[in-house]
């Protein structure tokens, strides 16, 4: 009744299932309609249901299996005389090669499909080659002729009446300027124009969710420039578009997006839910480009959570899965996950020197030292590789570097810090979340110098960004290093002295540092670590301890922590 063959009927559900988002049952379909076919007297049929295999094999889990399919269908389909059908399985496979990181053969291909097609009048797949051959483009450093790829994409799109093509293209032009550019804005203002265009025709969810995809694409752009409302209603925006119906097949978009600002604000629980569901799409389907960005997100948590340990076992286990397989993501994103190791491990190096751990302090040492070496090795690349010449992101990833410097120094208390150096590169690229890190640490490195009036003016630049944004985490720390510090955050320190009055506190007359000390020691900590954890020697510590069980009138640390925790006098 249908009046098609088997094959023919089986192409036309598997296309269904995928606009549908069913990618499993589109895969399905293609690949019992590819097992029909007799590829020695129908090659271009069977040519093209390789293509088309390889299409959604690849767009699921960018497999080397797909890329086979591909490489297939080009065997199969004559080049001569040049067909239709011979430009769709060039720029196909050129698209599934650049998936996979191989930009300059994925090039070649593409111009070649562009030619083929223009000659034969196959203006949907000329459309496809010229998105893709932008996005290598984009990896070259030629932006220029990358949006006008993309301009013209469009406009073929629009000539033929193909909406999904047409958001396709709109899609790959913010990516063009927020990926390639760096230009946040531009990015933001294209998608958000274009979203309308997708959600008239049908096109948030369909296809594996472009429409949503560039939601979440306003939502990376505003949640790096420090805009985090804007953000959040771009995410609830998606949402209500039905993100959640498509992020099994595009996990890196709206779920990644959610859980960094859930992580961002602060809230830790419903972002370590969202993780874990998050991180079972990505294995499962082991999308290589997912991995890292997931996996970074998952440290930065732990690290939150107070378990850098756990941060140190996720940024080992995805380096080790990532192993050999290249370049599979920007280079930013890597360079993120390397700061956020290199935290885990001045976190653990301080806590074996607390408990004078040797052999604990050399393993993180050895291991801050490789991410440190690899972070510089990944500059040097990005200087000469696949991002060669995509200057504003070797911008980021030069600051990136800065950043892992900075934290190898923080390790080895390098009496030095680079902390200023780091705040003024990502302040100069318009990032404040990660400027305000930087101040801290440097208010931080100031302190421990000794150096207290100095330590002031950095610690209420981070406080100011870290409140504007609501960032909660990062906002308590810089709270909790002015109080151990001694530092207001609202007007500067007046005076030229180090030492500033304190005034005591009833019922014990504990004065606020003492109720400090108090704190440490109900946590069990040494003087030692009192005196680094409140920049003060380990003699005054001492001094301090023993004031305290004297206003107590207690006659150890026991009995002072167990009254302290019974009369609530311990320090917030």
């Amino acid at each position: 009744r249908s009046q098609l063959d088997r094959v023919g009927l089986l192409e036309r559900a598997a296309r269904a299932a995928w606009g549908a988002s069913a990618s499993s049952r589109a895969i399905a379909h293609v690949r019992a309609a590819v097992n029909l076919v007799d590829a020695d007297s129908e090659p271009v049929r069977a040519g093209l249901l390789h293509e088309l295999l390889g299409e959604y094999t690849v767009a699921v889990a960018e497999s080397e299996a797909g890329l086979a399919e591909c490489r297939e269908a080009v065997h199969l389909v004559p080049a001569d005389p040049p067909s239709a059908a011979r430009a769709r399985v060039l720029a196909q496979l050129g698209r599934c090669l650049w998936l996979m990181g191989h930009d300059h053969e994925a090039a070649e291909l593409c111009d070649e499909a562009i030619g083929v097609a223009h000659r034969v009048g196959a203006s949907d797949t000329e459309a496809q080659a010229l998105i893709t051959r932008a996005n290598c483009l984009g990896f070259f450093g030629e932006i220029d002729r990358a949006l006008a790829d993309c301009q013209r994409a469009r406009e073929i799109a629009l000539d033929i009446g193909a909406p999904e093509l047409v958001t396709r293209a709109d899609f790959n032009l913010a990516v063009m300027y927020g990926t390639f550019a760096r230009r946040l804005d531009e990015a933001a203002a294209i998608c958000l124009a274009r979203v309308e265009y997708a959600a008239r025709n049908g096109l948030m969810t369909a296809f594996g969710g472009f429409g949503v995809e560039m939601l979440a694409g306003v939502a990376w752009a505003y949640y790096m420039l420090g805009r985090w409302d804007e953000a959040e209603r771009a995410l609830e925006q998606a949402r209500l578009a039905g993100a959640e119906a498509v992020a099994h097949l595009r996990p890196f978009a709206y779920p990644w997006m959610r859980i960094t600002l859930d992580i961002g604000h602060g809230r830790l629980a419903e972002a370590g839910r969202q993780l874990e569901h998050a991180t079972r799409l990505v294995e499962r389907d082991l999308v290589p480009t997912d991995l890292v960005p997931f996996a970074q997100l998952r440290a930065e948590l732990a690290l939150w959570q107070a378990d850098p340990l756990g941060a140190r076992a996720v940024v080992a286990e995805t380096l080790s899965a990532i192993a050999g397989m290249g370049d599979i993501a920007d280079p930013d994103v890597m360079g993120s996950l390397y700061a956020v190791g290199l935290r885990a491990e001045v976190d653990l190096a301080a806590a074996s020197r607390a408990r004078r751990d040797t052999d604990a302090l050399a393993t993180a040492q050895t291991i801050a030292l490789d991410y440190c070496a690899r972070m510089r090795a990944l500059y040097t690349e990005t200087a000469g590789d696949r991002w060669a010449a995509a200057r504003p992101v070797a911008a980021w990833v030069a600051a990136d570097l800065a950043l892992c410097e900075a934290e190898l120094g923080r390790l080895e208390r390098r009496p030095d810090p680079a902390w200023p150096a780091v705040a003024a590169a990502w302040g100069a690229l318009g990032l404040p979340y990660r400027q305000a890190y930087a101040l801290y640490r440097g208010a931080e490195a100031l302190l421990a110098a000794g150096h207290r009036i100095q330590a002031g003016e950095p610690l209420r630049a981070a406080h100011r960004i870290v409140t504007a944004l609501d960032a909660g985490p990062l906002r308590s720390e810089v709270e909790a290093l002015a109080r151990r510090g001694r530092l207001g955050l609202g007007a500067p320190v007046v005076g030229t002295t180090d030492r500033a009055p304190l005034a005591p506190l009833e019922p014990f007359g504990l004065t606020p540092r003492e109720r400090e000390v108090l704190a440490l020691v109900a946590a069990g900590r040494t003087n030692r670590q009192i005196g680094e954890a409140l920049f003060i020697s380990e003699t005054t510590a001492s001094v301090h301890v023993s004031h305290v069980l004297g206003k107590l009138g207690v006659a150890g640390r026991t009995e002072a922590a167990t009254l302290a925790q019974r009369l609530g006098l311990l320090a917030e």
